[in-house]
């Protein structure tokens, strides 16, 4: 299977990339073909509600998201990973998010499985709900189906990780596919 997983912290050796390591170990370890796109990375614009994509079929700006969406007509399967600053995904991510707009047929129509991995540092799990509720919503608007969540809190760095689970929920949710 074709798997895309998106990144989206500033921080490319941050608690969230780690988690996002441990997937993809085990996704390739299952034979699973991986691709990465760090969003973080990318110079994306904002969407602006023009709905130059709905009239003529293509977004106005000319920025590196021709790469997240070339990567996502591929995919048969999309991990999003996010770390979780104030209750949803990082700026970077949402970004990314508000652009699918332009684009959002194709996950209508290849609905590829849905993944979400987010890291928090905060002590309460609630600090995610925000995110989980936002991709609830998107995988329930696109049709698709959800393969797995792992949400960790309580890791403000990737050395918070030892002595809890989640870097084996991620490598879980890589076999799992």
């Amino acid at each position: 299977m074709k798997i895309l997983v998106l990144t989206g912290s500033p921080h490319p050796n941050g608690t969230s990339s780690k988690l996002a390591d441990a997937f993809r170990k085990r996704a390739t370890e299952a034979g699973h073909d991986i691709e990465t796109v760090d969003c973080a990375r990318l110079k994306i614009n904002p969407c602006i509600a023009c709905n130059n994509c709905l009239r003529h079929g293509v977004c106005v700006w000319t920025d590196d998201m021709h790469k997240v969406e070339e990567a996502v007509r591929k995919a048969e399967a999309i991990v999003f990973v996010s770390s979780i600053y104030y209750a949803g995904v990082t700026a970077q991510m949402k970004l990314v998010m508000d652009r699918f707009f332009s684009f959002d047929k194709v996950f209508m129509e290849n609905k590829p499985k849905i993944g979400l991995i987010t890291a928090a540092a905060e002590e309460k799990l609630s600090t995610t709900c925000a995110a989980v509720k936002q991709f609830d919503s998107l995988i329930e608007y696109w049709g698709c189906e959800k393969i797995g969540m792992v949400n960790a809190y309580n890791v403000p760095d990737p050395e918070s990780l030892k002595g809890t689970d989640f870097e084996e929920q991620a490598y879980r949710m890589g076999k799992s596919i």
